[in-house]
């Protein structure tokens, strides 16, 4: 994903996503385990390292948070083989305003119960 910036950190926070979670990606009708999510991307876990290509556009990809499924277009950022299998990041390139807006409120109600367990200063 193009989500680090030129002083080297990363330009959009990550969710780290579990089995609790309601979202989920299907491309093209196979689903997708999703390990993290950010307002500009996400990263799942392929079976495969050759499922994908880096550059590769994926033009078939169902976003679905709760229970709204939205289309939305990638691109594949990287693929890196890791312990537990591959990770893939996919740039999400278009989506519309709607689906823009159920992201955010999804990644805000997923930030605020991350950082919960902090005291207020």
């Amino acid at each position: 994903m193009t989500d680090n910036n030129s002083n080297g950190g990363r330009k959009f926070f990550r969710i780290p996503i579990d089995e609790t979670s309601k979202i989920s990606i299907t491309i093209a009708d196979t689903s997708y385990e999703i390990v993290n999510i950010a307002a500009g991307g996400v990263g799942i876990y392929l079976d495969n390292i050759n499922t994908f290509v880096t550059g590769d556009n994926v033009t078939d990809i169902v976003l679905t948070i709760d229970t709204v499924s939205c289309k939305v277009k990638g691109c594949v950022a990287h693929i890196s083989a890791e312990d537990v299998g591959c990770l893939c990041g996919i740039e999400l390139i278009e989506m519309d305003h709607q689906t823009k807006e159920l992201l955010k409120r999804f990644m805000d109600d997923h930030r605020a119960s991350l950082f919960s367990f902090m005291p207020d200063f």
